[in-house]
């Protein structure tokens, strides 16, 4: 067989326990690792550097360290960059998700599961952005057993939560969008695999194209207010049954991961 792939560019010495989760910047820079220790690392792809490494812990909230010897922290299962390269979303097994503005080793906002609930403490659950609406960007994940949830970027609030009829009742473990979160797709651990779409009146058209910006710096979680400057007269995202709607679904009749 030939050989498809040149021999490797580099090798980068990043974590001490397994890595989870990798992620590009838009422009294709910067490469962000989450790992089983706990933290997150990026690397310069031209220079093979460390960057930063960005951490969170009760003593050391939401920081950018050399040295992590002392800290304790849970493993982050997933890394994904927004659409603007601006700010991370990561999540944890400490059940929460945390976005973060990188370049000022910050964690902006913290969101938690169904009733304050945790969203992923067994699983690896996917996290995605959604742009592709009316009035706020959202955040999709799945869930150890909340099925499929979405957030309002800017006020935290849970907008949307699959019924068992839609995504069925165990483990989300796989999300993926499509066009920026028109379309969705999630695949759970009981081996089903479903399509949906954002229903139609609360698509973006390109004329809203400038709501897409993920722009979360007013309202972070170190001060009490969460207004939105020049959008306080926004409508929070939909959180009517009819929000997604079920194009497909396949089941595979395997389990995954039992």
């Amino acid at each position: 067989m030939g050989h498809y792939l040149k021999q490797d560019l580099t090798t980068l010495a990043a974590h001490s326990d397994p890595i989870l989760s990798i992620t590009l910047t838009p422009d294709d820079s910067i490469i962000i690792s989450a790992s089983y220790d706990g933290l997150m690392r990026l690397f310069d792809l031209e220079t093979s550097q460390c960057l930063k490494t960005l951490t969170n812990s009760t003593s050391h909230y939401g920081t950018a360290t050399a040295s992590t010897n002392d800290v304790l922290n849970f493993p982050i299962s997933k890394v994904e960059i927004s659409p603007n390269g601006q700010f991370i979303l990561s999540s944890s097994l400490d059940g929460k998700l945390r976005l973060w503005n990188y370049m000022e080793n910050k964690v902006y906002k913290t969101y938690q599961g169904w009733e304050k609930g945790k969203i992923c403490e067994k699983f690896n659950c996917d996290v995605k952005f959604i742009t592709k609406v009316k009035n706020t960007p959202l955040i999709v994940s799945g869930s150890d057993d909340s099925g499929l949830l979405i957030w309002d970027v800017q006020l935290k609030d849970i907008v949307y939560r699959s019924s068992p009829e839609v995504v069925g009742k165990d483990a989300i473990l796989g999300v993926d969008v499509y066009n920026h979160g028109e379309v969705l797709c999630c695949c759970s651990r009981d081996g089903v695999i479903t399509v949906l779409d954002v229903n139609e009146k609360y698509v973006a058209k390109d004329e809203d194209e400038e709501e897409d910006e993920i722009d979360p710096r007013e309202g972070d979680d170190e001060t009490p207010t969460l207004e939105h400057p020049e959008k306080s007269h926004q409508a929070k995202a939909p959180q009517e049954k009819w929000f997604l709607e079920t194009i497909h679904q396949y089941k595979s009749g395997l389990k995954l991961f039992v």
